[in-house]
Parts: structure tokens; sequence; C-alpha cells
């Protein structure tokens, strides 16, 4: 079993406005025919936002921000950093084999009116 490759490029995944559908594809290349699995395994998603076990993040974003753990909304921009894992399985379809992580970013556009 080979380790995958990853083909989409660390960093920002770009710029999508709050409650608009947003889906990328991750990209990896493995030189067998190993099936690669992706799942969040450090930092944060926008709030809506998730991976799914075949590499395409989507979902519908809302531009959250934490303060001491409690989310609150905001008119302005906010970026959450991440990292994702990309991994083949043993034989035994349980046991991960092969792995390599990325780290990656989105930055949600945020639309809500701030409330005092």
């Amino acid at each position: 079993m080979a380790q995958p490759q990853w083909v989409t490029l660390a960093g920002s995944l770009g710029t999508i406005a709050e409650g608009e559908f947003y889906q990328i594809p991750l990209e990896t290349t493995v030189s067998d025919a190993s099936t690669v699995y992706y799942s969040l395994i450090a930092g944060r998603f926008p709030q809506g936002i998730q991976v799914t076990d075949t590499g395409i993040i989507e979902g519908t974003p809302k531009s959250v921000e934490y303060i001491q753990g409690v989310p609150t909304e905001v008119s302005r921009d906010v970026t959450s950093t991440f990292t994702i894992r990309a991994f083949t399985k043993k034989p035994d379809g349980v046991t991960t084999n092969r792995i390599n992580d990325r780290t990656f970013n989105l930055t949600v556009s945020g639309q809500d009116v701030p409330q005092f």
C-alpha cells in the first residue's frame, strides 16, 4: 500500500460567502489501487462546513467567531485553519496504513449585522 501524495496545495482554499453552499474536492494521488480516505485531525472548520471521507469539503458556512469558547456571529470575515489527514487502510478495512497530513484555511465572508 502506497502513501497518498497531496495534489491540492496547502494554504488557502479561498473566501466563501456566508449562507451559500460551498463544495471543493481535495485531491491526492496514490501509486497503487488503494482507496484514499480523508478526515479532520486538527483545527476547526467554519460552522456549517465538513469533510466527507471521500475528500469533499462542503456545506453552507456561517460566519462565527469563538470568544472564550462561546460562538458569536460576526459581520466581518472569519478565517478557519484546519488539518486534513489523507490515509489508506490495511486489507482489514479498519487499520490505518499510510497517512499524509496537510493544513488548509477557509475564509467566510460575514454577512451578519452585529447584535448588541
